[in-house]
């Protein structure tokens, strides 16, 4: 492998695990999918193999994207840190309430930018995550809210 492919192997296996978890009785979780996985071996050759199969667009982030994402220190956000949280519901909120298609997330640079002068460190999730976790979530949140 040249150098350059080398420390990109590095780095995805390093970012990856913005995507995981570690869960008590061993193995991982997909924070996308809530995937449950054995990693006995400690790699990260099975979850990055989910995420090409599962999150395609995750997946393209980890593999090519990651240093555009960095904090100073080179670090990114969890998904699921509490930061991460905060932010990515204030998106959703911003994409519900001013009828925004979800794409706004991956196609608006000013967004992006923005995102990077709040807070470097944190990556915007895929519309596919939006869809499928964030305003899901929010919406069976609302069903129960009208049925008390």
């Amino acid at each position: 492998l040249l150098q350059d492919e080398r420390e990109r192997e590095e780095y995805s296996s390093l970012y990856v695990w913005n995507y995981f978890t570690e869960k008590n009785g061993g193995g991982v979780e997909c924070v996308l999918c809530q995937r449950s996985m054995d990693n006995n071996s400690n790699s990260t050759t099975s979850m990055l193999f989910h995420l090409s199969v599962a999150h395609l667009p995750e997946y393209s982030l980890v593999k090519n994207n990651h240093s555009k994402r960095a904090r100073r220190d080179g670090s990114l956000l969890p998904l699921n840190s509490e930061r991460s949280l905060q932010l990515t519901r204030i998106l959703s909120n911003f994409i519900i309430r001013d009828l925004l298609p979800i794409s706004f997330v991956e196609r608006s640079k000013a967004l992006k930018e923005l995102m990077n002068e709040v807070e470097p460190s944190y990556m915007i999730p895929t519309r596919n995550y939006f869809r499928d976790v964030v305003i899901k979530k929010q919406c069976e949140e609302v069903g129960v809210q009208l049925r008390n």
